[in-house]
């Protein structure tokens, strides 16, 4: 189970860098990882395995990430299951029904404004177009000639594309709609609608269709943030829109179940000691033995001088270990 956890929050991570907030948009309980600073020695990580491990049991865990050749000691906290689900009165889940029920049919209106537009997602191999109300596509583009005007021109002449889900274009209705609903993902409530009738899949022998997700994102414009083939053939896409952040229902942002997973980078003892040479070059090599070393005994009058000069010197220290995506 530790292992599923830091494997489900670390993917978006692998898939596209900063996406953290939707780190798994559906799991409960919520978690977010946190790169710390300050990275430590093999020495520190084998002295806490071994006995912080025993001493916090109850509250944390312990697991070793891998990131491209790199080593991460994460800790994960404990949650007790029973924490996991909302304490609401039967009349507080009434009343939240009811608000939702409005909100979604302001919200339908506000997102009503993206009709006859399309945003493009470039990744990799793919293009993604999403075409509000209409359809949600990926394809390969042509390289550009000089010709096209835009993307939609690149779109149109693509002989390698699938349709991930589309309107019924022979439906009777003049303003034809998508099941939408409100849903929540532990931070906040957005719209989803399911799309079907994309291009047929031999592999679940099956149209593919894919859920749109719209998120509040203040100061922002209509953008597609995050496409995934969550299994064979369907697909979900997360869409940031500043239009629904009008509506207050979508832009309430609660971080109050969310558990912090603490991950610090990994060097060997030789690593660490350059590092420390290089950061506090005064400090005497005998007075921070215990950084990478902690199981010496090393007095406390020289632990409590080496507190203090890091303590001086700890904002100096400005590199980032959080995993950035360099593909």
């Amino acid at each position: 189970m530790k292992k599923n956890i830091i494997l489900w929050i670390i993917l978006p991570f692998i898939h596209i860098y900063g996406f953290s907030v939707y780190d798994d948009i559906l799991s409960q309980p919520r978690y977010q990882i946190n790169f710390k600073k300050m990275p430590i020695s093999r020495g520190i990580v084998n002295d806490r395995l071994l006995t912080d491990n025993r001493t916090h049991k109850d509250d944390i865990e312990y697991e070793i990430l891998k990131l491209k050749n790199e080593e991460y000691l994460c800790t994960i906290p404990k949650v007790n299951d029973e924490l996991i689900e909302n304490e609401e009165t039967p009349e507080e889940k009434i009343k939240k029904e009811q608000e939702a029920d409005k909100a979604l049919e302001k919200g339908l209106k506000l997102l009503s404004s993206m009709e006859n537009t399309c945003i493009y997602y470039l990744e990799g191999w793919w293009t993604y177009v999403f075409c509000y109300n209409k359809y949600a596509k990926q394809f390969h583009q042509k390289e550009w000639d000089g010709t096209q005007r835009g993307l939609r021109m690149l779109e149109n002449q693509s002989e390698n594309y699938y349709f991930l889900g589309k309107l019924n274009a022979t439906t009777k209705k003049k303003e034809p709609e998508l099941p939408s609903k409100i849903e929540y993902n532990g931070d906040s409530y957005y719209i989803s609608q399911r799309m079907h009738g994309g291009t047929y899949c031999n592999l679940i022998q099956d149209n593919r269709h894919i859920e749109i997700q719209y998120i509040c994102e203040p100061d922002t414009y209509d953008k597609i943030m995050f496409i995934s083939e969550v299994s064979t053939c369907s697909y979900k896409m997360i869409v940031h829109t500043s239009k629904l952040c009008k509506e207050s229902f979508f832009n309430q942002i609660n971080n109050k179940n969310v558990h912090i997973v603490s991950c610090e980078k990994i060097l060997n003892n030789n690593e660490y000691a350059e590092l420390m040479n290089v950061l506090y070059p005064k400090t005497p090599n005998n007075l921070r033995l215990d950084l990478f070393f902690s199981n010496l005994n090393v007095k406390h009058i020289a632990k409590q001088k080496r507190k203090k000069r890091i303590e001086k010197n700890r904002n100096t220290f400005n590199s980032s270990y959080i995993y950035k995506n360099e593909n």
